[in-house]
């Protein structure tokens, strides 16, 4: 019987890390663990200082290990750690294992990664952390890093399930780990995430939902590494369609996977564009649909002669609303903001989605409802009341599409108009 290899050079069903770094480094690789003595946001009181309830550092830290120690020492020591164990051959990478260890002003964090590097033995780092300790200047000096050497992020993700994140007392939600992945994706870093599946109060059902959750994030890493976003979106589809699976946890893998793409766009010179999108991504099923928006496209529901909007505008009045909400701003901070309804706080281009709406439950629909997906190039120029009119005056879909661009056209806002776009779904 002939036995299949799979695309990453092994003939078991799953690739292993193990693997995955001999196939990337041509031969074996140690991690070499170190304690940088950095702390925690949810332990240093930035946002806690109880820390979750399933960590403890000393169960997996090894002995030599220790922040009294330079780094160099404690490379040094690791290396003779392994040779003792007769693990001595292969390359070397030094791993941030302990607390977050982005969790520093970035001049620090030069400084950790670069005395790590300069070690002869080693070939790259692997650096440990929290989804909500990076952000863009950290992981530019880890994009510049990488140029030159070996740079893995490896996220402490836990689990998919914010209800599971509240109860371990992580002090982030899932969207701050997928935001965080793409972001590091975005910038060509490898990445990694850790999950801990059957945290207490998660099912059988939960822990199902968390894998097709963790493929589509994955998905979407591999999908930026291979530069191949748009085509893999496709496959994936066209894949879902067979199995007649395109539901919320495809919404947000192409969401990420678009976001990333345009994130990336270079012109001709090599030099990187400043390109955004909105949009609103539709999942019907049999009894419903799922929905996700981002920006300030949106979705109208004619059903029964009354019109209602599906989606929020994603705008820095919106932000701050919600960061009001959670006590992240001031409420003069909140009334200052909450007068700005057009800039955009979320879009694709940014390399990590913060802001987006999706049902979590199926969305029901009856016979005849009427979907209608628009910019703001539509409802700048009619408001709610002229769009329902126009769909209630014509009787198909297309004739519809057709008056309210039409009409669109006629009060358009002059050289400040933006581009009107319509589809429009009757449910049968």
């Amino acid at each position: 019987m002939e036995t299949r290899v799979y695309s990453w050079g092994d003939g078991r069903p799953w690739h292993s890390y193990a693997a995955y770094c001999r196939r990337h480094f041509g031969g074996r690789v140690r991690k070499i663990a170190v304690d940088a003595g950095l702390s925690c946001p949810n332990r240093d009181g930035t946002i806690g200082s109880e820390g979750c309830t399933f960590c403890d550092n000393r169960a997996f830290t090894p002995s030599y290990c220790s922040p009294r120690k330079s780094l160099t020492r404690q490379i040094d020591e690791g290396i003779a750690f392994h040779a003792a164990r007769g693990r001595d051959e292969g390359l070397c990478l030094v791993y941030f294992q302990p607390f977050s260890n982005t969790h520093a002003p970035v001049a620090r964090l030069r400084e950790l990664y670069a005395e790590a590097l300069a070690h002869p033995r080693i070939s790259g780092l692997v650096i440990g952390t929290r989804p909500d300790c990076v952000d863009d200047e950290k992981l530019d000096l880890l994009a510049e890093l990488a140029r030159k050497r070996y740079v893995a992020v490896e996220y402490g993700v836990e689990s998919t399930c914010d209800e599971t994140l509240r109860a371990v007392r992580r002090g982030h939600d899932f969207a701050a780990a997928r935001q965080a992945i793409a972001a590091s994706a975005a910038r060509g870093l490898h990445v990694g995430a850790h999950f801990i599946l059957g945290l207490p109060g998660e099912d059988d059902e939960m822990l199902l939902r968390q894998v097709e959750r963790i493929n589509a994030v994955a998905k979407t890493v591999t999908a930026q590494f291979t530069g191949s976003g748009v085509n893999e979106l496709i496959r994936l589809y066209r894949q879902r369609i067979n199995q007649k699976k395109i539901d919320e946890d495809f919404l947000i893998y192409a969401m990420d996977s678009v976001d990333i793409r345009i994130f990336n766009l270079h012109n001709e010179d090599g030099k990187k564009m400043h390109a955004g999108s909105t949009c609103v991504m539709l999942a019907l099923q049999k009894r419903g649909m799922y929905c996700l928006s981002v920006g300030d496209s949106r979705l109208y529901l004619l059903r029964n002669n009354a019109i209602a909007q599906l989606t929020r505008d994603h705008t820095v009045a919106l932000k701050a609303e919600n960061d009001y909400r959670l006590e992240k701003i001031s409420y003069d901070e909140y009334l200052k903001l909450s007068e700005d309804k057009s800039t955009l706080c979320s879009y694709f281009g940014l390399g990590g989605i913060e802001i987006y709406d999706l049902n979590k439950e199926l969305y029901e629909l009856n016979k005849n409802d009427i979907l209608v997906a628009v910019t703001d190039g539509l409802y700048k120029s009619l408001n709610v009341n002229e769009i329902k009119d126009i769909l209630l005056k014509n009787r198909d879909v297309k004739s519809m599409a057709e008056q309210l661009i039409h009409k669109a056209a006629l009060f358009a806002k002059g050289k400040n108009q933006d581009n009107t776009t319509v589809a429009i779904c009757r449910i049968r």
